[in-house]
Parts: structure tokens; C-alpha cells; sequence
């Protein structure tokens, strides 16, 4: 697995975020890291989303899906 910054999970997350947010269900993207300390792209998603239409590495990062409800604003 390869390690990744900061910088380049984010700099992953600028390039793909648009993209990512025209895809139906998705409500956002993140960057967050695990318990591993290993940075890993977070896709916000409709709960009930079809996963499998979603990357599971995006330029060797790890994505992770989260169900989330869509986001309003306050």
C-alpha cells in the first residue's frame, strides 16, 4: 500500500471532487485518515447508493463510502 501526505490526498481530492459530486447520491467529499494513520478519500453518499458505481481507489488512494443524508444548509 502506498503511503500518501496530506498534501497529495488532497491534492487527489481537488482533482476528483468535481466529478465525483455529479454522480447521483454524492453529497460531498473529504479526506480523512484511519486509524492506521493512512489518508484515505471520503465519499458522502445517499444511503442506499450502489457502491459497486463507485471508484475504491481513486489514483492508488483508498475511498471510503459513508451513507450520509444530503447536506442543507442551516
Amino acid at each position: 500500500m502506498t503511503k500518501f501526505t496530506s498534501d497529495e490526498a488532497l491534492a487527489i481530492k481537488d482533482r476528483h471532487s468535481l466529478a465525483l459530486l455529479k454522480t447521483p447520491g454524492v453529497n460531498g467529499v473529504g479526506v480523512r485518515v484511519d486509524d492506521a494513520g493512512n489518508y484515505k478519500l471520503v465519499i458522502m453518499a445517499d444511503p442506499g447508493i450502489e457502491k459497486a458505481k463507485l471508484p475504491r481507489d481513486i489514483e492508488g488512494l483508498p475511498v471510503s463510502i459513508e451513507e450520509t443524508e444530503r447536506f442543507r444548509p442551516q
